[in-house]
């Protein structure tokens, strides 16, 4: 109990603020007061540092010189601070060949020898036994069905190498090395890109070729064309386009190749000799308009090891030098995405091509990019070291302020209540002037005197002066300090992380509008977005292209008119309205088609491709990045269309091409036998001679607004316009000239 008393009568004397000048109880009351409050103010101001130290996070940058893989992909895969990983690449681009391996796997058809070359010379051989005149569906006719097919094979293994070699010299430019995630994601969706491209490139490219044929109505062997001689004198002949007939289950059908594209008859077999006439058809084997075609129509379920269609073929013919194990069949165990009946057009449509062996090497990238170091930036809070010490920093300085301020506190605060009790007599009150006057004394009387070094037993005059101007000194070092310090921290800026978890939109623009869009980050949770996920590309074709002047009807219509005509005279028949309205309107049809799907394919693609990013794009980028895509998809789309187009028609024009609508060439006969060759002869339009030029063209006969006849339908057409059709009057009088069941067709708006 004595000791309690003790401390408790320390605690009460204790005075932190002993003056060598002021001695009286009423100073020692005051310096008492002060000892406490500062003693208070002292513990309050320690506690609240220790809990800020403590609880404080800060952002802190850490760099490796020279990561490891290892070290990087687990930098990489720490969630608290793999968005802040950085590792500046010393080769910032690296090229597709190094990092990315594809190889493709074919469909058995391609790399079997018996569409190589076994069953086309093997078919040819019958073909060369036979002593009768072969029929235009006869099996011997397919060894350049099978060449063809080898042919195409080659062509698309070449397009596949060579867009390969183009592929792997492309090169991926990344300014710093990207995680494991980020680049099978970007990399997969270049892949995935390219895989999807190149059988659509071929695909169109050979959809164009076969419809522009198609339009024109090339000559190609014996397929698609008669021959008729015409009388007096027999040195002249006249093409017609043939068709096709055939049974589909019960009933009979006929087809013309002029307007059907797909008009086709199943191949039979016949007998070598006129005693063995009798006919089988050849299951999936199509003869069509062009050997080509009858390509694309047919199948190979035929040639399969199950199946005995190609020992009843060897048998029928009674080919005994023949021996089936020459040939190796397609094995019927080997999986395959195509169902056995796909036609080859379906199956080259995507180039033969089962699958793709492809591997993504991210070590090799790391090598290539040879990052020298990586960054990154962690939150911590302080240990306690740094804890202690920034306590032993800060409260040196709170304590001289409080030994300062406090007395001066507590002096002003006993000077006031003094004065309350002292003032018995109210008088009136001093002017501001003289008031301000007395405080201002006041303030440079306490200034004189002001001696933060007071030590009680130095009282002697010199000592107190010594005193005071050290504390002049002190005050002006402080206020430098203290001005250091304030310039320090007003230019200097610290980084403070906040996070908010599954931020909207609405908050992600706020705080971006609040602090900046540099200083907002928000990593996605999903590396690629398909276009499709925020852009609606819609578009509007023509009119022309959904108008009745290209409906079924109405080109059925046409086609009877010109079926009609007489073949003989198939030459000037060129230069009419009946001669070449339907070949004109039909091109047409096949321009508005091609182009839709050019078009559709192309937005297809766009929409299924990817943006990558590992952060939230801010929307002023999102849609300058998002409009300059789409102005580069609109530029490009044409110019690919075109630039084939283009090609196409040149190869046309320059490998003299026959048009069976006798438009740009007519055959002649010098003299008339058997074994005669058919000269052909170019057509005059005007003085322009499709010889030398396909934009040959002139007015049709009789003449209509805007139309011309020319070399071939697709080259009338694009010099054509259709100035007629947006007039009822121009509409009426070519429907009555043409005596069309139909009634005319209202015009374009």
């Amino acid at each position: 109990q004595k000791i309690k008393s003790s401390i408790w009568h320390s605690l009460i004397e204790l005075n932190l603020f002993q003056s060598s000048i002021r001695r009286q109880q009423t100073d020692i009351k005051q310096q008492r007061y002060s000892t406490r409050i500062y003693i208070i103010c002292l513990i309050i101001a320690l506690v609240s540092l220790i809990f800020y130290t403590i609880l404080i996070v800060q952002t802190k940058q850490i760099q490796i010189n020279n990561p490891s893989p290892d070290i990087t992909r687990y930098l990489q895969s720490q969630s608290e601070f793999s968005s802040s990983v950085q590792c500046p690449c010393t080769n910032i681009s690296v090229p597709y060949e190094e990092i990315v391996t594809l190889q493709p796997s074919y469909h058995q058809m391609c790399v079997n020898r018996l569409f190589s070359s076994g069953w086309a010379t093997m078919a040819r051989s019958i073909r060369d036994n036979g002593d009768i005149f072969i029929v235009r569906d006869d099996f011997r006719y397919s060894y350049e069905f099978f060449y063809l097919l080898n042919e195409v094979c080659q062509l698309s293994n070449e397009m596949i190498v060579s867009s390969l070699e183009t592929f792997t010299q492309t090169q991926l430019v990344t300014n710093d090395l990207l995680s494991v995630d980020l680049f099978t994601s970007q990399m997969s969706s270049i892949v995935k890109q390219f895989q999807s491209d190149l059988p659509q490139t071929f695909f169109r490219f050979f959809q164009l070729v076969r419809n522009i044929t198609y339009a024109n109505q090339i000559f190609a062997f014996i397929n698609n064309v008669q021959y008729e001689l015409i009388d007096s004198p027999l040195t002249k002949v006249s093409f017609s386009i043939n068709g096709f007939q055939g049974i589909n289950g019960n009933s009979s059908y006929t087809c013309s190749c002029a307007n059907d594209i797909n008009c086709n008859a199943k191949m039979r077999l016949y007998g070598l000799s006129d005693d063995s006439w009798s006919q089988f058809t050849v299951p999936g084997l199509y003869i069509a308009c062009t050997m080509y075609e009858s390509l694309l129509q047919s199948t190979v379920e035929c040639f399969y090891d199950d199946q005995d269609c190609v020992k009843f073929i060897i048998d029928f013919y009674d080919t005994a030098w023949v021996q089936l194990q020459d040939f190796p069949l397609l094995n019927s165990s080997i999986p395959s995405r195509f169902p056995r009946n796909s036609s080859i057009n379906s199956i080259s449509s995507e180039l033969f091509i089962e699958f793709w062996n492809q591997s993504l090497n991210y070590s090799s990238y790391f090598d290539n990019c040879q990052p020298k170091s990586c960054s990154y930036t962690i939150l911590q809070r302080n240990n306690l070291v740094t804890t202690i010490t920034i306590i032993i920093g800060l409260i040196g300085g709170l304590s001289v302020s409080f030994r300062i301020i406090v007395p001066i506190v507590v002096t002003i605060y006993f000077y006031l209540i003094g004065r309350r009790q002292n003032q018995s007599v109210v008088s009136e009150p001093s002017p501001i002037r003289a008031r301000l006057l007395i405080f201002i004394n006041a303030i440079q009387n306490w200034l004189r005197k002001l001696n933060v070094f007071d030590n009680p037993k130095q009282t002697t005059a010199y000592y107190i002066q010594k005193q005071q101007r050290a504390t002049y000194v002190y005050f002006v070092l402080l206020s430098i300090g203290l001005v250091i310090l304030l310039i320090y921290n007003s230019l200097n800026y610290s980084t403070i992380t906040f996070t908010v978890t599954n931020p909207s939109l609405k908050q992600y623009q706020e705080l971006q509008q609040q602090y900046g869009i540099e200083t907002v980050t928000c990593p996605c949770s999903q590396l690629s977005i398909t276009h499709s996920s925020f852009i609606d590309l819609e578009y509007d074709f023509h009119p022309v292209c959904t108008s009745p002047f290209i409906s079924h009807d109405y080109l059925q219509q046409l086609f009877q008119i010109y079926n009609s005509l007489d073949s003989t005279y198939a030459r000037d028949n060129a230069f009419t309205l009946q001669g070449t309205m339907f070949s004109h309107f039909q091109a047409l049809l096949i321009l508005c088609n091609l182009v839709k799907d050019a078009v559709n394919d192309a937005r297809q693609n766009y929409l299924t491709s990817s943006v990558i990013s590992a952060l939230m794009i801010d929307y002023n980028t999102f849609n300058e990045q998002m409009n300059a895509s789409l102005s580069q998809f609109k530029s490009t789309l044409p110019n690919q269309f075109l630039n084939n187009f283009q090609l196409i028609r040149d190869m046309v024009q320059a490998n003299g091409l026959v048009s069976l609508y006798s438009s740009n060439w007519y055959p002649l006969l010098h003299d008339w036998n058997y074994y005669q060759t058919a000269y052909m002869e170019p057509q005059y339009y005007g003085s322009c001679s499709c010889f030398t030029s396909s934009s040959c063209t002139q007015p049709s006969v009789p003449n209509m607004k805007g139309y011309l006849v020319g070399c071939t339908p697709i080259e009338a057409l694009l010099r054509s316009s259709i100035a007629c059709l947006y007039e009822q009057d121009c509409i009426n009088t070519f429907t009555v000239y043409l005596n069309l069941p139909l009634p005319a067709p209202p015009p374009l708006n």
